[in-house]
């Protein structure tokens, strides 16, 4: 009776450390899904409770602005869409800038109103011939591109290029059939660095929410 208990003990720790080894060697979760993590942005990083967002179901897109700006259409020669993002506030004292201008006959290169234009092409080829063909050719000079990576997960292009004399920057989002163009222009000097950071903050908050082409 001892010699059969002694016998049970030793195939008992057999098949105890057998499955110990089979353990062992098994890779962790080999059949558990795969989850991405995804880290909840801190409160400086989300957008302002109070900011308006416009959504473009026909397009797939948002994008969020300040309570007190406004968004509208801006039709432009070329794009399949085009909307500006403006102060009314700041907008209205500029107008009244430019009228008395145009009133007065004073030559001035400088008419632009502060806003943030955003226009939609068609994207026919690759993004790279598309930025070649725009900023590379009939007098525009490419001087820097490069992906920057936004807190949403965005991956727009920034673009640097020169076109008569002037040096000019704009973003651009872009999907498989689409590519949008975000670009700034100021009445105010350029260095106005409240200004300049409600643009990028603007900008931040774009985001496809479907394939375009449709």
């Amino acid at each position: 009776m001892e010699k059969r208990s002694v016998i049970v003990f030793i195939l008992s720790f057999i098949v105890l450390a057998g499955a110990g080894i089979v353990y062992l060697f098994i890779p962790k979760g080999a059949n558990a899904p795969f989850v991405v993590p995804n880290p909840q942005p801190t409160p400086s990083e989300q957008i302002p409770k109070d900011w308006k967002t416009y959504r473009n179901e026909e397009y797939g897109f948002e994008i969020s602005y300040p309570p007190d700006w406004n968004i509208e259409s801006a039709p432009w020669d070329g794009a399949k869409i085009s909307f500006r993002i403006f102060n009314h506030n700041l907008h209205t004292e500029e107008k009244k800038q430019v009228d008395e201008i145009i009133k007065n006959d004073v030559a001035t290169d400088n008419v632009y109103l502060t806003e943030l234009t955003i226009l939609g092409f068609k994207l026919d080829n690759d993004i790279n011939k598309f930025i070649q063909a725009k900023y590379n050719e009939n007098g525009a000079k490419l001087k820097d591109q490069k992906t920057l990576t936004l807190q949403n997960g965005s991956r727009p292009i920034s673009i640097q290029y020169e076109q008569d004399f002037l040096n000019e920057r704009v973003i651009l989002f872009y999907s498989k059939n689409y590519v949008f163009e975000f670009s700034k222009s100021y009445r105010t000097p350029d260095n106005d660095l409240s200004l300049t950071h409600i643009f990028d903050k603007i900008t931040s908050t774009f985001i496809l929410r479907s394939p375009l082409g449709v």
